[in-house]
């Protein structure tokens, strides 16, 4: 059962239209029925619909027929849903074109099913959605929705994408389970499971995440799903790294290389390539690291992508071993003004500290601000060294303090030394799409 009427797109049209219930009202009927007829407690005549159409400035077929459904755009409704899981993103965008061009959409039913597709579209190109998140949520509320319809499913997977990339992974993890009721086409309960298992790595349930993968990978080799076998192994890859099993996150990193070999899957080598850097660095065998994150970078250059975290990575490296040559001949590959990057030139030259100290602590509480903990982390900490040093004891703790209250609101970072080692945001792996 889906809980749509007609009321709520009046409520919509009547806030778009920037009109008091009063005003909405004038002329065609109270305010207070009109209240009751957005509300879903009484349903208005056709008179009152060609009154209101004409006052918002709608085709009246547009809100007369709002229980009759198009056939002619039923089925590319039907069938955006799983291009866009299965990152067929072309098709998916030929279908909404398609639908799009009909112009207004009367069914209620039809038109949420656009409303919320288009939004996945938008999350998934990583455009601007809260403007239509807003309209859906006068449209509908996702406890209106019940087990089964299109809708429940369209909006189930919608809200996976936006609190993943909120960083939501709870919400995600409780949205993929609804998702998973479903009778999925095996494409695309392939692409879930997925999605399920980088979700549960994220959210550090490393059992979980292990059964996860095993659970994931004989449905990956049945379905000869090669790209998923090579990121399941990268992401295992990560899993063991965090237990410190070196030996066995190496095997899985060379099982995922030579999958991205054979096949070429160039993005996934280079995210492969980046994994087995920060492995190798972990392991001390800083020349091979540094091979193996030189030829990420070079991946990604050749894609014409910035090679932002394995620069990262590098930098960081000759940063903490003190390697002044390497350390600049990799610096002169970023930008000097970009804030984290300072942070490393800081921490590579920690006498000139006192010279930054304002810059640092914005860069600081800016980090602390946008969740980024690891990189807030790293900045107190070298101010609190350095104030501790300089024997500015209250300054020192304060600092201090700070990198306490993060470890208190993160306690799924990973803390290994001083509060901190290479965080989980730096490795590179496929995001669900």
């Amino acid at each position: 059962m889906i809980l749509l009427h007609i009321g709520k797109r009046l409520l919509y049209l009547r806030k778009k239209n920037s009109l008091s219930l009063e005003q909405a009202a004038q002329g065609i009927v109270s305010s207070t029925h009109l209240s009751n007829i957005e509300n879903g407690r009484f349903q208005p005549s056709d008179e009152i619909l060609q009154l209101l159409a004409k006052k918002y400035k709608v085709p009246e077929k547009y809100l007369l027929a709002y229980d009759k459904k198009d056939p002619q755009i039923d089925q590319p409704l039907k069938e955006v849903l799983f291009f866009l899981i299965t990152d067929k993103t072309a098709e998916a965008e030929t279908r909404l074109k398609k639908v799009r061009e009909k112009g207004f959409i009367p069914h209620l039913e039809q038109e949420l099913e656009y409303n919320i597709l288009h939004t996945c579209m938008l999350v998934k190109k990583n455009l601007p959605y809260e403007e239509e998140l807003e309209k859906l949520n006068l449209l509908v509320n996702g406890d209106e929705l019940e087990y089964p319809s299109y809708v429940h499913q369209c909006y189930a997977y919608l809200m996976e994408q936006i609190s993943f990339r909120q960083g939501d992974f709870e919400k995600c993890y409780h949205y993929i389970q609804i998702f998973l009721k479903y009778n999925l086409p095996p494409s695309v309960y392939a692409t879930i499971q997925f999605h399920l298992l980088i979700i549960l790595f994220h959210l550090r349930k490393r059992i979980l995440a292990v059964k996860q993968a095993e659970k994931g990978l004989k449905i990956f080799f049945q379905n000869h799903q090669w790209k998923f076998v090579t990121e399941t192994y990268n992401i295992l890859l990560a899993i063991y790294w965090t237990e410190e099993d070196y030996e066995t996150a190496l095997n899985y990193g060379k099982k995922a290389l030579e999958l991205a070999e054979t096949f070429k899957f160039e993005d996934t080598k280079s995210r492969v390539y980046h994994n087995l850097g920060i492995t190798y660095k972990s392991l001390k065998m800083y020349e091979t690291a540094e091979e193996m994150l030189a030829k990420s970078i070079e991946l990604h250059r050749k894609a014409n992508q910035f090679p932002r975290n394995s620069l990262w990575s590098i930098l960081d490296m000759f940063a903490e071993i003190d390697d002044k040559e390497k350390f600049a001949h990799w610096y002169q590959q970023v930008d000097p003004d970009d804030e984290e990057f300072f942070y490393l030139y800081v921490k590579m030259n920690p006498d000139k500290i006192g010279e930054y100290l304002d810059k640092l602590d914005k860069l600081a509480q800016k980090a602390e601000k946008d969740g980024r903990w690891d990189l807030a982390v790293e900045a107190y900490h070298l101010l609190s060294k350095y104030f501790y040093e300089n024997r500015k004891y209250k300054t020192a703790i304060r600092y201090y303090q700070k990198i306490i209250c993060i470890h208190e609101r993160d306690k799924k970072t990973l803390w290994k030394k001083i509060g901190f080692t290479v965080p989980l945001s730096f490795f590179a792996f496929a995001i669900p799409h």
